[in-house]
């Protein structure tokens, strides 16, 4: 399958063509991420806000409902 090089890492004899397929999908993954990750942290962010705000409603209003 692959060559085992000093390091131990395995090298896969691979075309270089494929090579750069796989590159190229490697930094669209990277850059989906990456707005995913920016788009969770401001889900995070507001999910935050609402649990405050909802947190203070329960207990300035909403002590006698439960």
């Amino acid at each position: 399958m692959g060559k085992l090089n000093a390091r131990g890492a395995i090298y896969y004899k691979v075309s270089p063509s494929a090579v750069k397929k796989a590159a190229k999908s490697a930094a669209l993954c990277v850059r989906a991420a990456k707005k995913a990750a920016k788009s969770a942290a401001l889900y995070v962010r507001a999910a935050k806000k609402a649990a405050k705000s909802a947190a203070f409603y329960m207990t300035n209003e909403g002590e006698g409902l439960n």
